[in-house]
């Protein structure tokens, strides 16, 4: 549930910077009511680069940017001190992008849920290159500001603003999560997520309920992922999207050559599919195979493939309607590869695997 507008988040970190004062200045030299550094006022333009762009002295002076010659015009200017302030906060965003960590948005670090908005008050406060520490560590490298105020504190209280549409993310790639020590929740948000672990598949205990995955292990920790795909371990990677690609790839393998997968045949089908290949056209390439057509016989009839699909695939005998239909698909232009695609991905058929892969599918 969002906390506010992107308007809610500006005054909130006035207020909380602040007390809302635009002309307020710390005993630091953080001045207006964000509390603006000399270091952030030279990346908007406001002043030049000095020898000390950490120290608020601006001894070069200012550029004359939007007509502020000195500090105090700044001071004067809360309009310009909310434009420099929308300013700042894009700039931020686009370094939480640059080094990848909006990709974190959603997983849980020491008991903190990572958000667009958290992530920006957080980098406001303490810099990106102490996000990066803290989101490495897996939540356990904690920055302060010279005041103590804690990286937690912002990306706490600042969590779940509204931001701007053109804060895009580009969560619909991949993204790769790697698990820290203590509890963590991680949050898909589209791709084939994964969760990075540092041991062997049998140092962990890994179980299914309520749509949430569950990984632990003695010393490591209690981690919750939703959304996630593949939980990679130093010995290979065990896939948990049974409805998804992994999921496919097995179904669609088992339904081809009437048998458990081989663990190569089957890693191969995954990256392929993993790496966009459709399941229609991995459908045609089992459809293609030698070990295909000596289980379905070479260029069979449309009854006597539909009879091997409903033996080899469901395990039982057609009935008249189903029958029907697929005959009539056939007929009606099908191809053999997306009768087998539709037999693979029938109700029945991923009701009657799900037992096989119940607990994850295991590739190398």
């Amino acid at each position: 549930m969002s906390r506010g507008t992107y308007q809610d988040f500006f005054k909130a970190m006035r207020v909380r910077e602040s007390g809302d004062n635009y002309s307020a200045v710390n005993k630091y030299g953080y001045a207006g009511a964000y509390q603006f550094g000399e270091a952030a006022l030279i990346d908007l333009g406001y002043a030049p680069k000095d020898a000390n762009v950490y120290d608020n002295v601006y001894s070069k002076g200012f550029t004359g940017k939007n007509g502020i010659g000195s500090i105090d015009d700044f001071l004067k200017s809360p309009a310009e001190q909310d434009a420099a302030a929308g300013a700042w906060f894009t700039l931020l965003w686009n370094r939480i992008r640059y080094y990848d960590l909006e990709f974190y948005t959603g997983q849980t670090l020491n008991g903190t849920t990572l958000t667009k908005s958290g992530m920006i008050a957080a980098t406001h406060l303490v810099g990106t290159q102490k996000l990066i520490d803290f989101v490495k560590s897996g939540g356990t490298a904690i920055a302060a500001d010279a005041n103590g105020t804690s990286i937690l504190d912002y990306l706490r209280k600042f969590a779940d603003y509204d931001t701007p549409s053109s804060f895009v993310d580009n969560l619909e790639k991949s993204n790769r999560f790697k698990a820290g020590p203590g509890d963590d929740g991680f949050e898909g948000q589209g791709g084939t997520d994964t969760v990075i672990y540092s041991g062997k598949r049998g140092d962990y205990a890994v179980s299914f309920a309520d749509g949430a995955v569950t990984v632990s292990a003695a010393g490591t920790g209690h981690d919750t992922l939703h959304s996630i795909e593949r939980l990679e371990f130093s010995d290979g990677t065990l896939a948990v999207d049974l409805s998804g690609i992994a999921g496919q790839a097995y179904r669609i393998y088992q339904a081809a050559f009437a048998r458990t997968p081989d663990a190569g045949g089957l890693t191969y089908w995954i990256k392929a599919m993993d790496g966009g290949k459709s399941l229609l056209d991995t459908a045609a390439g089992f459809v293609s195979s030698a070990e295909f057509a000596s289980v379905y016989g070479d260029r069979p009839s449309n009854g006597a493939y539909i009879e091997k699909l409903y033996h080899n695939v469901l395990g039982r005998d057609g009935e008249a309607g189903g029958i029907a239909y697929w005959t009539s698909q056939l007929e009606g232009g099908a191809s053999n590869a997306a009768v087998l695609a539709g037999f693979s991905e029938s109700a029945e058929n991923i009701a009657g695997v799900s037992h096989a892969i119940s607990d994850g599918i295991w590739y190398v």
